[in-house]
């Protein structure tokens, strides 16, 4: 259970610092495009083929073309990454802002 939890707060953390918010479906809603999925992989250590990402991001978002939800940025996240808590890039993410509060 609570290694669950921090792999969902590495996802979290990971999608706010590359996720913008945009008027989506009548809303607002945060979003993460294309290009930052591809980054964000790269941090997990999961280099995934663009061409391969681009497709599986047509099939998981077909309302919203090139851009993913919370939702489905973590199941993509899940197809690619096997423990995004075992990436030292990522914890140094996590644990970034506590850093900020040192003294």
């Amino acid at each position: 259970m609570a290694e669950e939890f921090e792999k969902y707060a590495v996802l979290k953390n990971m999608f706010r610092r590359r996720s913008s918010t945009e008027f989506v479906g009548g809303s607002f809603q945060e979003t993460m495009d294309e290009t930052n999925m591809s980054k964000a992989l790269n941090d997990f250590g999961a280099h995934v083929d663009k061409q391969e990402l681009h497709k599986t991001i047509e099939t998981m978002a077909p309302q919203n073309p090139g851009k993913l939800n919370f939702d489905e940025y973590t199941k993509l996240c899940n197809q690619f990454v096997k423990d995004p808590t075992s990436v030292p890039s990522a914890m140094n993410m996590k644990f970034h802002a506590l850093n900020d509060f040192d003294t």
